[in-house]
């Protein structure tokens, strides 16, 4: 049997074409796989970054709320400041009139009483005592 030179071309150029669609096919399967694993991966990737942008959200919230708990607390702070003021100035001039009258009152008592002589306030006090 002879074989004919255009069989053994047909037959040679169809495993050369067998061939190249199998080491295309192959090529084309690690292709494939390499772009779903970047996929896979891009997602992966999309997932951590939306998980650190809701803990950086939840962090946020979290710090503007105690951010307005704190203001709120030095406003209220502030008003106890304001009033313990206030309280101090007027006892301030409860005080102030309360050394005058007494003054007015030894002075009274001394010019009633010539040899009268004032007892010595305690030195836990004596410094919070105008002459």
């Amino acid at each position: 049997m002879t074989w004919d030179p255009g069989i053994l071309i047909t037959a040679g150029a169809s495993v050369l074409v067998a061939i190249i669609a199998g080491a295309f096919g192959a090529l084309t399967g690690v292709a494939n796989r390499r772009r779903e694993d970047e996929r896979r991966e891009a997602e992966r990737e999309d997932k951590q970054i939306e998980s650190t942008l809701n803990a950086i959200e939840n962090h946020r919230q979290w710090a503007d709320s105690n951010f307005q708990k704190m203001q709120a607390e030095i406003e209220g702070l502030r008003s106890q400041v304001r009033d313990a003021e206030g309280k101090a100035e007027r006892l301030e001039g409860a005080n102030s009139a309360l050394a005058r009258y007494i003054h007015v009152i030894l002075d009274w008592v001394e010019s009633v009483v010539p040899d009268y002589r004032p007892p010595q306030p305690p030195d836990e006090i004596r410094e919070y005592i105008r002459p």
